[in-house]
């Protein structure tokens, strides 16, 4: 009976981890797998003994890299993304003029830690305008 049960528990815990794809690579499959230690200021844990799949840097849909800057240790200091070119179209007054447009780039935190990681926020923009008078004389 208590051998029925290994087997069988064997069987159960197996097909869990190869249906949800958490089965362990082969030898093959091992050798693209890259691993490396994290190094952590105090107090902080990033993984569960200091390992880690690495760092891959990825701008959000509609973004594009337009640069970064790593250090001689191959450590990302910080990176850039790039929207396409945004107009703020023109706005005719009623004096035939054309108000003069500020646009405005807005970034809002929504959640994560700044100081553990992980942060989210949302970027958006604005077109201010302002009336442009027609001069005196």
């Amino acid at each position: 009976m208590k051998r029925i049960n290994k087997t069988f528990c064997a069987l159960i815990v197996g097909a869990g981890v190869a249906m949800t794809g958490l089965a362990a690579p082969g030898p093959a499959g091992a050798e693209s797998v890259k691993l490396r230690t994290t190094h952590k200021a105090a107090g902080q844990s990033h993984a569960i003994g200091g390992i880690t799949a690495g760092f891959h840097l990825n701008c959000a849909a509609g973004f594009s890299k337009a640069g970064q800057k790593k250090n001689a240790n191959g450590w990302t200091d910080w990176y850039v993304c790039t929207t396409p070119v945004i107009t703020c179209p023109t706005q005719l007054q009623d004096n035939g003029h054309k108000s003069s447009v500020h646009p405005k780039a807005i970034v809002q935190q929504t959640g994560g830690n700044p100081d553990g990681g992980t942060v989210k926020f949302r970027i958006q923009y604005q077109c201010d305008y302002s009336w442009v008078a027609t001069p005196e004389g």
